[in-house]
């Protein structure tokens, strides 16, 4: 019998310190407001292998204006082009260190930091005309 009334004051106790936690949280949490204007918006550093010329440019800078309307100004791409932030082949060094947030580059200056793309850069020559028409055909048809 004993062990019954311990057990029933151990389970009111726990109950007791849950409702308190749970009165605590609500008025702890109704009385700081969170305000969305307070929130600064994230600026990406976006470099580019790319001069402004090039012919890809267009779309990627109207893709920069639908990702800071989608985010409604909570991220801010700005566009390095070639040379502007640093040279081509350091910005993947850059990148990892985070003074670049966000980098558009040939994988063909990494091959000793991506191993898998040396792979893609590699030469194979093609044994005739008929193989040279059918790799043709085959990314006519795959390519999109």
């Amino acid at each position: 019998m004993a062990k019954r009334k311990r057990a029933d004051r151990r389970a009111g106790g726990v109950f007791a310190g849950v409702l308190g936690l749970l009165v605590v949280a609500v008025v702890g949490f109704a009385a700081s407001p969170v305000v969305a204007a307070d929130i600064k918006p994230i600026e990406l550093k976006w470099a580019n292998f790319q001069t402004k010329e090039a012919d890809s440019i267009p779309p990627l800078m109207d893709w920069l204006k639908a990702i800071e309307t989608k985010s409604n100004g909570a991220l801010k791409p700005k566009m390095y082009f070639v040379g502007e932030i640093a040279e081509t082949k350091d910005l993947v060094p850059l990148c990892r260190t985070g003074s670049i947030q966000v980098i558009s580059t040939p994988p063909v200056y990494y091959t000793g930091m991506f191993p898998l793309n040396s792979v893609l850069q590699q030469y194979y020559p093609l044994k005739g005309l008929q193989e040279s028409e059918w790799v043709k055909l085959y990314f006519l048809e795959h390519a999109s």
